[in-house]
């Protein structure tokens, strides 16, 4: 016997009028979807989707656009944002576009044919045009680890200043000054706001900003590479390096082992993102780490608010929190 809305109720403990309002999107007490959601998986309960999408002219879908879903730092966040949305009786369709611009389009468009209800972005650079067209179109979006300047949308960041900010005191701290920075695009939002947290770290001990120890990447391990080498090269290289990203970090540390330098008595070194093997490496990475499942589910939450017509704050940006985790790879001079 398939299971029905009322046996799902009796189940979860509450009105069959309130399980009705959770899988209409309706605002219902966290405990109550929790208990709701349970109970539907439990039973084995099949939601009627046309019925449902036919009385609120809704898909209760969520498209979820992004370069690739090929990084760790990606997965955890979509994987929060699929959890955060079914327990709001959302679901999820992610179109990954392989860092091609043409098949981003194509993507795209394949969501707006699906009547997704709104758009969680992932936006690399040059996104202005892609953001304005969605927008266009009259669909929510949200906008995750990155922001297009200029157009008002929501954007769900961490703390990228305050977060190199910490790492370059630290280092500072110790006695450090020559403080090697590479990081991604220089016109890209995350690689500003990360330059600003080393340049106001070092103004504010007074450590000068030496322009021959900032190097520009493209966010990947190939460039990582480049750009820690060139500060090698230097006649006078830095005693410390803080890595934009997580492939950065990588690309220095492929870098660091090929040269034969020896962490942390000869460099002190600190990357900016998740690693997923940092804790297992020799010597440990220390890390700026970043609030993977909270930037989830807070992206997730924002765009079930602007579906349901809260336009509350619009255009919210939230800057999360990060933490300095310092393991056995800075050392003091």
């Amino acid at each position: 016997m398939a299971a029905t809305i009322k046996m799902v109720a009796e189940r979860a403990g509450v009105s069959v009028a309130t399980v009705s309002k959770y899988i209409n999107g309706g605002n219902v007490y966290e405990e109550n979807r929790e208990r709701i959601q349970k109970a539907i998986e439990e039973l084995d309960y099949k939601i009627n989707e046309v019925a449902r999408s036919l009385k609120t002219n809704k898909t209760y879908t969520i498209g979820v656009l992004a370069a690739t879903i090929q990084s760790s730092f990606i997965t955890s966040i979509i994987s929060k944002i699929q959890y955060t949305l079914l327990q709001h009786g959302y679901s999820t369709i992610i179109a990954d576009y392989q860092e091609n611009k043409k098949l981003e389009k194509k993507q795209l468009d394949v969501l707006l044919m699906r009547h997704v209800d709104g758009i969680i972005l992932f936006p690399e650079e040059n996104e202005e045009e892609i953001v304005r067209f969605i927008k266009e179109q009259n669909v929510p979006i949200v906008m995750v680890d990155n922001m297009v300047e200029g157009i008002p949308c929501d954007a769900i960041l961490t703390d990228n200043m305050g977060g190199v900010y910490t790492a370059v005191e630290e280092l500072i701290k110790r006695s450090h000054r020559r403080i090697g920075m590479i990081t991604g695009p220089e016109q890209m939002y995350t690689s500003r706001e990360r330059m600003k947290g080393y340049c106001r770290a070092c103004e504010d001990y007074f450590v000068e900003v030496v322009p021959e120890l900032i190097r520009y990447g493209n966010y990947d391990i190939e460039s990582g590479y480049r750009c820690f080498m060139e500060l090698m090269e230097l006649a006078n290289p830095p005693t410390a390096v803080v890595a934009g990203n997580y492939y950065m970090a990588i690309g220095a540390l492929q870098a660091i082992n090929e040269k034969g330098i020896r962490i942390p008595e000869q460099l002190s070194f600190i990357a900016y993102d998740h690693m997923e093997f940092a804790g297992i490496m020799t010597p440990k990475i220390s890390t700026v780490s970043q609030p993977l499942g909270n930037i989830g589910q807070v992206a997730a939450e924002r765009i079930v608010q602007r579906i349901k017509g809260n336009m509350e704050n619009y255009p919210q940006v939230d800057r999360l929190k990060t933490s300095l985790n310092l393991t056995g790879s800075v050392n003091s001079l």
